[in-house]
């Protein structure tokens, strides 16, 4: 795989996301005491930040938004606060992230399909015995992206960019499909087309047209000196009538 194919993503603490280039491609926590990031902090980076909810249970937070990383190990959620999660996400049309570590992937993986889940979960696996090439070869499928890099494994590697450590920074790496998680586009809003002016009735332009011509005729006789009766004036429209039904176009010709 080359690196074209993938990209680094970074993740911390809130309190250490000031540490982090706003250009970086970075993923930060909703939830969690001490570890959340805040509207600011978040606001510094160009491309967004990809949200990480890392509450027990299931907050009420988890249709808030379109792009959503459940992290599922100890003190955070559990495999079936997943589950409940990536199944009410899914009612709604929504797909759903699962951070999970590679040695309890097989079974996540069960429980979704066996749920009806398996279309609407991916998965960014969290295997600290890769390096970033071997992690970079293993995307595909369901594994959208896997941190490969922490504080713990590589307390010594550079954070990409900058001349703190992993551990300095208490950083994470990953590495992710290239494009993955990106800030959505803003979608404008469909255009609404001007109805067109309705189109009379041919009755109503018929009536329209004989009333016209009926003035017309009238008004010339009157200018010869012809005065019509009640009668003659009845017979006249009539005969109006009659000719502008002839002149007037059928519906639909």
């Amino acid at each position: 795989m080359t690196a074209a194919r993938y990209e680094i993503m970074l993740d911390c603490l809130g309190s250490q996301s000031h540490l982090l280039p706003p250009a970086a491609k970075v993923a930060g926590y909703l939830t969690g005491a001490g570890i959340a990031w805040t509207a600011q902090e978040a606001a510094r980076f160009k491309r967004g930040v990809v949200p990480i909810d890392q509450a027990p249970g299931v907050p009420s937070l988890w249709l808030d938004h379109k792009l959503l990383v459940l992290d599922v190990e100890s003190g955070a959620k559990n495999i079936s606060d997943a589950v409940v999660q990536a199944r009410g996400r899914a009612d709604h049309g929504l797909h759903t992230v699962v951070y999970i570590q590679a040695s309890r992937l097989s079974a996540c993986r069960a429980s979704m399909t066996a749920s009806g889940l398996a279309q609407w979960v991916t998965y960014l696996v969290a295997n600290w015995n890769l390096s970033e090439r071997e992690a970079a070869a293993a995307l595909h499928g369901d594994v959208v992206a896997i941190q490969f890099a922490s504080p713990t494994s590589n307390p010594h590697t550079l954070v990409p960019g900058l001349n703190f450590t992993l551990q300095q920074a208490n950083v994470d790496l990953s590495v992710t499909i290239t494009g993955w998680g990106e800030k959505p586009a803003v979608v404008p809003a469909p255009r609404r087309r001007a109805k067109p002016p309705a189109k009379p009735h041919r009755k109503v332009t018929a009536a329209g047209a004989a009333g016209s011509l009926g003035v017309i005729l009238a008004a010339v006789l009157q200018a010869a000196g012809v005065h019509l009766t009640p009668a003659e004036a009845s017979a006249l429209a009539t005969v109006a009538a009659t000719v502008a039904g002839y002149l007037t176009p059928a519906k639909g010709a």
